[in-house]
C-alpha cells in the first residue's frame, strides 16, 4: 500500500511538472507574439535609394517630377505653396471590390550642387463592403399594411499597406524625372 502511494505521488509531481512546464510555455510564446518592431529595421545609411541629387535648381526639378507624376496619370493631391513639396495618388483595380492606391510623396532640397530630390511611394489596399440597410413601418390600426425601404450603402475598408521598397520602383522615377529635365 505504501509503495502504491509514492507512485500516486511521482504521478502527481510529473503532472504538476508537465502542467509547469506547458504554462511557461505558453508565457514565453505569449511573450514573442507581439508586433514587430519595424524602426529596428530602419538603416538611416548614407545612399538610400530614395534620394537622387540632379544638377538643376530646385523649382525645375520639383516641376519634373510633377510632370512625371502627370504622365503617369497619377492625380496630384497637393503642392506646397513654395512647390517644393508635392503629394501624387494613383488608384488601381485589382478585383471587383478591391483596390490599391499608390500615394506618392516628393521633396526637392537645394544641395551645395544641385537639387536633392527625395521620394516615398505608400501603397494602400482597400476593399469596398456594401452595407444594407432595410426599415419598415406598419399600420396595426388600419389592417396588415406594411411600407419597406431598403438602402445599400459602401464602405471602403483599409486592408493592408507599405512603404514601396522596390529600388527598381525609385529607379524608375528619378529616370522619368531626368527625361522631364531633358539631362543625359
Amino acid at each position: 500500500m505504501r509503495q502504491e502511494a509514492k507512485q500516486r505521488l511521482r504521478c502527481v509531481l510529473k503532472g504538476r511538472n508537465l502542467a509547469l512546464f506547458c504554462a511557461c510555455v505558453l508565457v514565453l510564446a505569449g511573450c514573442g507574439g507581439g508586433p514587430p518592431e519595424h524602426f529596428l529595421e530602419e538603416r538611416f545609411g548614407p545612399n538610400g535609394e530614395h534620394r537622387q541629387v540632379f544638377d538643376a535648381p530646385p523649382a525645375r526639378v520639383c516641376a519634373a517630377a510633377q510632370a512625371a507624376l502627370l504622365e503617369q496619370g497619377y492625380v496630384l493631391a497637393s503642392v506646397s505653396p513654395d512647390q517644393l513639396t508635392l503629394v501624387g495618388a494613383k488608384q488601381f483595380q485589382e478585383k471587383d471590390n478591391r483596390f490599391a492606391t499608390l500615394q506618392v510623396q516628393a521633396a526637392c532640397r537645394p544641395q551645395a550642387k544641385g537639387t536633392a530630390l527625395f521620394v516615398t511611394a505608400v501603397e494602400s489596399r482597400f476593399d469596398v463592403a456594401q452595407q444594407k440597410e432595410k426599415s419598415g413601418i406598419g399600420l396595426p390600426l388600419v389592417g396588415p399594411i406594411t411600407v419597406t425601404s431598403a438602402s445599400s450603402s459602401e464602405a471602403q475598408v483599409q486592408r493592408g499597406g507599405q512603404t514601396v521598397e522596390d529600388p527598381s520602383f525609385y529607379r524608375r522615377f528619378f529616370g522619368a524625372v531626368r527625361r522631364a529635365l531633358r539631362l543625359p
